[in-house]
């Protein structure tokens, strides 16, 4: 049997270091979520009842159940600072293993983590304001970098209802409307993107720039 090209063993190596941390993440996602709904239920017995209780050493003693339910909010929030998994640093990981699976030939496989990262991210939004609009952007980045905006024009229209002005949601717009041969459109955007990015060696900037035949400094 033929060896592997060693870049390609690099590759599949990196590629099992952020399976195993994703495994990682789900742990954590289970957990979360576990402690988020025993949290909701305590609130809601809390809501139904007079009196509430809680132990001091071997003895219980009434209490203000008022008091029980900041403690419960306070747990709560300390839950989604710190021990929340949805942060934009773990789907920038997600997208890192998208690009290895991209690069080793499996273009679904790729794709298929970055949409599931946006499914995952949307169904937890309760727990994470604006956390589907975040995993959104990232596979803006990956459709960007792999050179298929036509896979993301979808998703670019959802994240710009939100944030007109994000970037990399417009040069998917603006790419794919190049490529389908729609210029005028795509250079609508162009100039769009010419007035907002402020890095001139940035690709949004460069691709905007020559499309509207402006010299890149």
């Amino acid at each position: 049997m033929a060896e592997l090209p060693k870049e390609t063993e690099q590759k599949i190596a990196q590629l099992q270091l952020y399976e195993q941390s994703l495994q990682n993440i789900l742990m954590q996602k289970q957990q979360f979520q576990s402690q988020s709904v025993e949290i909701g239920s305590a609130l809601k017995e809390l809501e139904s009842t007079e009196k509430a209780y809680k132990i001091v050493g071997n003895i219980m003693v009434a209490s203000k159940k008022e008091d029980h339910a900041t403690a419960l909010m306070n747990v709560l929030r300390v839950l989604e600072l710190h021990e929340n998994p949805y942060r934009k640093d773990i789907l920038l990981g997600r997208q890192k293993a998208a690009l290895l699976l991209f690069q080793l030939g499996d273009v679904q496989a790729g794709d298929k983590v970055m949409l599931d990262s946006i499914d995952c991210y949307d169904e937890i939004s309760k727990f994470a304001p604006n956390a589907k609009l975040v995993a959104i952007e990232v596979f803006m980045g990956y459709c960007l970098i792999t050179k298929q905006p036509e896979k993301g024009v979808e998703f670019a229209d959802e994240l710009l209802d939100q944030k007109p002005d994000n970037i990399l949601a417009l040069t998917v717009k603006m790419w794919t409307l190049e490529i389908a041969n729609n210029i005028a459109e795509a250079k609508e955007i162009a100039r769009t993107i010419y007035q907002l990015e402020d890095n001139k060696k940035a690709l949004a900037y460069k691709m905007a720039s020559r499309l509207l035949e402006t010299n890149v400094e």
